[in-house]
């Protein structure tokens, strides 16, 4: 009998949504895209009746 070790195979990391991720990501691209476009639309220069940058 033989002392070898088998290592199971790596697990490939996956964002949320199911997207295979790059080595050091933690969300995929357009998981980014999504919370960045969200953060815009939620932010207090979008909202109606307030002033955008373009009046300040």
């Amino acid at each position: 009998m033989t002392n070898t070790t088998i290592n199971p195979p790596e697990e490939t990391p996956g964002c949320d949504c199911g997207a295979l991720l790059e080595q050091g990501q933690i969300r995929c691209r357009k998981c980014l895209a999504r919370d960045r476009r969200a953060h815009r639309t939620n932010s207090c220069h979008h909202r109606i009746g307030s002033p955008t940058w373009s009046a300040l």
